[in-house]
């Protein structure tokens, strides 16, 4: 996660779905001036970038209740791109991709997430977590 905030100069977390929402476990702040709701807020609703990655699993979250009638094409996308995207979704000025940490069964446990604000491209930082995610995963199965 270090090297990756390092790489892009962006804030990287690696997040959790837990209880219906997001659970922020870890940050690195990267060179970019961390927003001030990133120092405080540790839980986010499900539909940020970081949700959408865990959520686009096989199996949702029953605590997320129903979901959009648009969701299982979003979800297919998702699973597609091996990315998530949030365009000011959870706050103003805070942009937001995602890629999933997967576990020994091939299914996501957890997100990596890389945040910034709207004028930067998140295809561009969404490549460098599709890059990281798997040495993550990895390391993640071996625990």
């Amino acid at each position: 996660m270090r090297r990756l905030a390092e790489i892009t100069g962006m804030p990287v977390g690696f997040a959790v779905l837990w209880r219906g929402e997001i659970l922020m476990v870890v940050w690195s702040p990267g060179e970019a001036a961390q927003p001030a709701p990133l120092r405080t807020c540790t839980t986010w609703p499900w539909f940020n970038a970081a949700g959408k990655v865990l959520v686009a699993g096989p199996d949702p979250d029953p605590l997320l209740g129903p979901l959009p009638a648009s969701w299982l094409q979003e979800a297919a996308a998702i699973r597609y791109r091996g990315a998530a995207f949030d365009q000011e979704v959870a706050m103003s000025g805070v942009c937001c991709t995602a890629v999933p940490l997967l576990g020994a069964d091939g299914a996501p446990v957890a997100a990596l997430c890389v945040l910034t604000d709207p004028a930067h491209r998140l295809e561009r930082l969404a490549e460098a977590a599709r890059q990281t995610g798997p040495v993550i995963s990895v390391g993640l199965r071996g625990r």
